[in-house]
């Protein structure tokens, strides 16, 4: 008798081989199964072995237990393998999220320019000039720590307010350096001389604006009758020319009042358009004039 192809010599066909990926990880899939686990399906595939008898935690324990950087090589493996692109759209929404959440929120920085403020004429003002010299370290530290604090709180994404409030209160910041006192304030400022926290925190917050933004924010008159933001920023500039400070401030001047500018240009060519189409409707003409 003739076999059948893919029968033994007794005529019947063998039995089917299982799939590997049925039995693969078994005991790691049955133990994730016992622990109540969502995610045992048979596309969940470990790698690595699972020890005999180890019972895998909740997908949260598991997490617990990985550091910042393990969690994002996880993310960023599961998102370049992932075909539906479900992972890469749950991050998208959670980073609109966070965005929305950080263009609606306003940061008010102005307690930082008291903080700095009392650090410079209160806090060590009993003190003799020797032991303010000593304690002027300390003092300029504390400052710089406001600024960068402040710096490190604005970004691109951040609201215009948040934005507005960085740049008033690092003026005040300045004008306090500017006009501090006694032996302390001079030492701090020295210290500012050849130091440009000051300086590349504020670049910072006018380079995170837009051009509007940065418009808007020159214009500003945060009090009644005090003037504009861009005056008072160039006040700090030209008096703290006199101490050899704040070099470079002239760049965050010029953002800001770089909107105005491409206005004015704007204006002007605007006008020169007009005085052509004018001169084209007058054209001299002997029997009326010009």
């Amino acid at each position: 008798m003739e076999s059948v192809p893919g029968s033994d010599a007794t005529g019947e066909r063998p039995a089917k081989r299982p799939r590997e990926e049925d039995t693969s990880h078994l005991g790691t899939q049955n133990s994730a199964l016992s622990a109540g686990n969502a995610y045992t399906i048979p596309q969940f595939r470990p790698n690595l072995p699972i020890p005999a008898g180890t019972t895998i935690p909740s997908v949260d324990q598991m997490l617990d237990t990985l550091s910042p950087a393990q969690i994002r090589s996880v993310l960023a493996s599961t998102i370049s393998a992932d075909p539906t692109y479900c992972a890469l759209s749950c991050l998208t929404d959670c980073w609109t999220q966070k965005l929305l959440a950080e263009q609606a929120r306003v940061i008010d920085f102005d307690y930082r320019s008291k903080d700095v403020w009392r650090t410079l004429n209160i806090k060590y003002k009993k003190l003799s000039g020797s032991k303010q010299y000593d304690m002027s370290f300390d003092a300029f530290e504390s400052v710089t720590d406001s600024i960068g604090s402040i710096k490190d709180q604005v970004s691109p994404s951040s609201s215009y307010g948040t934005k507005l409030s960085a740049l008033e209160t690092f003026r005040k910041i300045g004008k306090s350096i500017l006009l501090s006192n006694d032996c302390l304030g001079s030492e701090v400022r020295k210290q500012f001389g050849h130091d440009y926290s000051y300086v590349e925190a504020m670049l910072h917050v006018a380079q995170c604006m837009s051009d509007e933004e940065r418009t808007a924010a020159g214009r500003n008159v945060s009090e009644p009758g005090k003037g504009e933001l861009y005056d008072k920023i160039d006040w700090v500039a030209k008096s703290a020319a006199g101490y050899c400070m704040f070099e470079g401030l002239e760049e965050v001047l010029d953002l800001l009042d770089a909107g105005e500018d491409e206005e004015g240009e704007e204006d002007g060519a605007d006008a020169e358009d007009d005085q052509e189409d004018d001169g084209e409707a007058h054209v001299y003409d002997p029997h009326i004039g010009m």
